[in-house]
């Protein structure tokens, strides 16, 4: 993930030691009382980095207040990264998408794909995180994110908070929300795991049969149409796995 270089130290130390905290402010929050407050909390509880609704005038505000924590910007819009990013962020997200299912907005694999496609065209240089749906079957969230990262996403991130329905009270309740996404995090992981098992440099035909046939069985929907272009990367994404405001990298 050579496009991490452009990330501050501070986060790319984070990252690559698996401990990023993410504290989110919301994709749709535009209050920038709310916002600065949420940023200004994060900072001061050591977050990593602050993700906030794509919007330039936020994240100059952010910067100002908080001139230490990174921002991260979030949309559905691709479009509207570019002067976010000019305004000082320090990197893109597509989604996360939980705003939007109780408006009956639902984010489907074809639609994720081409939104990645046309932010990694308008920013080739600028880390890009992307949310797998968590309204997709979990084989289906597999194939997706393979697909993002041939697409050129540096970064997948799941999520799944909102349809947990945790019974227990305390942190075994917590534990319970946090299974989907948890579960999802670790599904797509496993899946990068075997298709760079069989990653083969060479690209022999008989040796992209054989990848094949073992894709198929070790998950039918990762090879719809054939083997992926993901198994081409030699090196996996990282993981962010959502629960409710913040979140956590987690190496599995």
């Amino acid at each position: 993930m050579m496009r991490s270089t452009s990330l501050p130290p501070t986060l790319r130390v984070a990252m690559t030691s698996r401990r990023l905290l993410k504290v989110i402010a919301g994709l749709t929050n535009l209050d920038p009382v709310a916002v600065l407050k949420i940023a200004r909390a994060a900072a001061a509880g050591g977050a990593d980095l602050v993700d906030i609704a794509c919007e330039p005038a936020l994240v100059r505000a952010v910067a100002a207040a908080c001139p230490q924590l990174p921002i991260c910007v979030s949309a559905v819009d691709p479009e509207l990264f570019p002067a976010a990013v000019a305004a000082g962020a320090a990197m893109v997200e597509i989604g996360n998408f939980d705003s939007f299912y109780p408006q009956g907005r639902i984010f489907g694999a074809d639609e994720v794909l081409e939104l990645t496609r046309r932010t990694r065209a308008l920013l080739p240089e600028v880390v890009l995180s992307v949310t797998v749906p968590h309204v997709l079957p979990l084989d289906q969230q597999e194939l997706l994110a393979v697909d993002l990262v041939a697409a050129g996403a540096d970064l997948i991130q799941t999520e799944g908070g909102t349809s947990a329905r945790p019974f227990s009270a305390g942190s075994l309740g917590l534990i319970e929300k946090a299974a989907p996404t948890l579960a999802a995090a670790h599904a797509e992981r496993a899946a990068f795991g075997f298709l760079i098992q069989n990653h083969d440099d060479q690209g022999d035909h008989h040796h992209q049969m054989d990848r094949q046939n073992n894709l198929r069985h070790f998950s039918p929907s990762l090879t719809r149409s054939g083997p992926s272009a993901g198994a081409r990367r030699s090196i996996p994404p990282r993981f962010y796995t959502m629960t409710a405001g913040a979140q956590s990298l987690a190496g599995f």
